[in-house]
């Protein structure tokens, strides 16, 4: 073959009619303004392919473009052509073609072009670009940077994260003119896409969240354009996808969809679009501090004091204040295990008054409370007149919920049937009322806990595998107060600054040996349990400072010498113990002694109604006693 008269011509397309020769040199086609045969063309990336002519063999190369070169309607990456063999790229088709004029067409040559990716750690429009010096003289580009700074100074000045995605919305709506448009948040602990409704389109339109996942995945932007229809008529398709997102942090994914003949995406939108959207993730990370910093705000103000719910600065009561705050910004539901008293409830508050839903509401529902038979009832609500009693509508607790947080405790408790309805509304969203026709669809926050583990009543059968995988997305431990030694200095002045606003007895503070006396306890009741001790210990203190002999602690059941604490009482050298009447009788009296007679004051200090107390006192026969008892029945 003379491959001196050899050349490439455009059989269709938009450069149908030009004619190139064909040497040693490549030919570079695409659409980078560096490419000597430089298409159009949405489907054509930039650096497409290459074509030249070695030991008089015409050759064809492909550059690593997003759609494949085909010769006589093959896909190809390296082939040799021969006269007549035509290549097609995007809409254009060239053929290989003798050559029968001197005066032919010739693409201008650019001795050093460039393949420019689209990534957000790259500038767009800063970068340089060789054989393009006089860039920031282009009319499109001075228009896009003018309209960049506006569109900052536009975010700089929304103080809400909601107006913010407003703001985006509209400006790409106003540039772009696209058929759909989604933008979403990305969330990284469930690795998943929030779609913020007011883009969601009205006509229902799939959103391609495959390609927005790998948009940010990958954190590049891509063009994705395709033909749709029959041959009479067939439209071009353009789909653009850019991460919302800064140097090391992804904030989410915008997503742009148009067809002809309403316009078509080329490249140098997704540049654009791309500077838009990494203006954007800083403005979107500052607006959520922001937020969370009023809400945190908002929320210590309400309590009184900065650590009114969370009390210690021990190692496990940091890292737990820190992975509440995490559960908190999560919509996974969340699960709280621990002992009892151990502040799972004060933990689920602080997981609500710390998301987005604070302002929404909070239900708490205990579910061993519950009869099973009423469970359903309580939960989801019943219509008027589905059973016996039910004179009118009742909203049940997931409705109640709506939009907020539903915090069930002693979840461990609920029986299979009732994990079993529990099981679908956690799934779908959505139930019905007993007695109701009509689906009632719901977004709650599901924060549950348990005083079991819930693994092992898992393995034991006594709740359901399935329920327990959807109720621990975020598995929250919470620790026991034995192991807070460091702390509980610090949570029983809390409680004692509590009780003294509610029984204003003088009392100042808790002494030196009394602060010891309490760390020395293992605390099986945990908070709850101090908490009651302190309030019990202020109730019965005669001096400002609490005492040893202030603080009677359930179990303990002898006075210590000379301080009047109780204590078990030790087995003397004959093997022989108290009987448990004894032990109690004797403890009762010592009570009565230490509230001068005051049965009720009593009752506070054990611990028990003073009901309960007056049988006791009629069963040990101790009204006739000098414990001053005669009075203390009268009260």
């Amino acid at each position: 073959m003379n491959a001196a008269v050899l050349q490439i011509e455009a059989v269709s397309g938009p450069l149908r009619g030009n004619v190139w020769h064909l040497s040693e040199a490549p030919l570079v086609f695409g659409r980078s303004v560096g490419c000597h045969i430089r298409l159009s063309d949405p489907l054509a990336s930039r650096r497409h392919c290459e074509v030249w002519l070695e030991h008089g063999q015409v050759c064809l190369r492909d550059l690593g473009s997003s759609n494949a070169i085909f010769v006589n309607g093959r896909p190809v990456r390296l082939a040799s052509l021969s006269e007549g063999d035509e290549f097609s790229l995007g809409a254009s088709v060239f053929r290989v073609v003798p050559s029968i004029k001197e005066d032919l067409h010739t693409a201008s040559v650019d001795p050093s072009p460039t393949h420019a990716t689209l990534s957000p750690v790259r500038d767009a429009y800063l970068r340089h670009r060789p054989g393009n010096e006089a860039l920031s003289t282009s009319p499109r580009t001075i228009e896009e940077l003018h309209a960049l700074f506006t569109l900052s100074r536009t975010f700089s000045m929304e103080s809400t994260l909601v107006g913010l995605w407003e703001c985006l919305n509209e400006h790409l709506r106003r540039r772009f003119k696209p058929v759909h448009v989604w933008l979403a948040t990305y969330l990284p602990i469930e690795d998943s896409l929030l779609l913020h409704p007011s883009t969601n389109p009205p006509d229902g339109a799939k959103e391609p969240r495959d390609w927005m996942k790998q948009a940010i995945l990958e954190k590049h932007a891509a063009l994705f354009p395709r033909f749709t229809g029959r041959a009479s008529t067939k439209a071009l398709e353009t789909t653009m996808i850019a991460p919302i997102s800064s140097a090391t942090d992804v904030v989410g994914v915008a997503a742009l969809h148009t067809h002809s003949p309403q316009g078509v995406y080329d490249e140098n939108d997704l540049e654009y679009l791309l500077a838009v959207t990494s203006t954007f993730a800083p403005f979107v990370r500052m607006a959520e501090r922001r937020e969370q910093l009023q809400r945190d705000q908002a929320y210590r103000s309400a309590q009184g004091a900065p650590t009114a719910r969370l009390v210690g600065e021990s190692k496990p009561l940091v890292e737990l204040r820190e992975i509440t705050r995490r559960a908190a910004q999560s919509r996974l539901p969340v699960l709280l295990e621990g002992e009892s008293g151990t502040g799972k409830e004060l933990i689920a508050r602080m997981i609500h008054d710390l998301s987005a839903r604070a302002a929404q509401p909070y239900v708490a529902l205990n579910c061993a409370a519950i009869p099973s038979e009423l469970f359903e009832s309580e939960m989801f609500g019943h219509e008027r007149g589905a059973f016996t009693g039910a004179h009118a509508r009742r909203i049940g607790r997931f409705e109640e919920a709506h939009s907020g947080t539903l915090f069930l405790d002693e979840i461990a408790d609920c029986s299979r049937e009732n994990q079993a309805r529990m099981l679908r509304v956690l799934e779908t969203g959505r139930f019905r009322r007993v007695g109701g026709r009509e689906e009632v669809a719901v977004d709650t926050r599901i924060v549950c806990a348990s005083n079991k583990d819930l693994l092992n009543e898992v393995n034991s059968g006594n709740f359901r595998q399935d329920l327990y995988y959807r109720l621990n997305g975020f598995v929250v431990k919470l620790p026991p107060l034995r192991e807070l030694t460091g702390d509980i200095p610090r949570l029983a002045n809390h409680f004692l600054a509590e009780a003294c606003q509610c029984l204003p007895k003088g009392v100042t503070g808790i002494s030196e040996e009394a602060m010891q006396l309490l760390q020395s306890w293992h605390w099986p009741g945990n908070g709850r349990e101090l908490r009651a001790t302190i309030e019990r210990a202020v109730l019965i203190a005669k001096d400002p400072l609490i005492a040893p002999c202030d603080i009677a602690i359930p179990g303990l059941t002898a006075p210590l010498p000379g301080s009047g604490y109780l204590r078990a009482p030790a087995v003397d050298p004959a093997g022989t113990v108290p009987t448990l009447q004894e032990v109690e009788r004797q403890h009762i009296q010592y009570a009565l002694e230490r509230c001068e007679g005051k049965v009720r004051a009593a009752a506070r200090l054990l611990g028990i109604s003073h009901v309960t107390l007056y049988a006791r006192i009629k069963e040990y026969g101790l009204q006739g006693e000098k414990s001053g008892t005669e009075s203390g029945v009268e009260a």
